[in-house]
């Protein structure tokens, strides 16, 4: 939500939990990869941001998480 960082990283959170076969998950993902970067949590991010490269590679998300961390498992060289 505008102005409530926290408030949107539950959201991300509650998404992928109780929503994993919603067209809207990459970009659930990608909001709490970013939501645990900004929070220090560097290696939940990563694992967020490789899950979400392995499981939608294809998805305007994936292909973001890709670019912004070609070392991630399964980036195109």
């Amino acid at each position: 939500e505008l102005g409530d960082p926290d408030g949107s990283c539950e959201d991300f959170s509650r998404a992928v939990a109780e929503y994993p076969s919603s067209r809207a998950m990459p970009d659930a993902l990608e909001g709490l990869a970013a939501c645990e970067s900004r929070r220090g949590r560097t290696a939940e991010a990563s694992r967020l941001q490789n899950r979400l490269v392995k499981d939608y590679p294809d998805s305007p998300a994936g292909k973001r998480a890709r670019e912004h961390a070609p070392s991630v498992q399964g980036a195109a060289p």
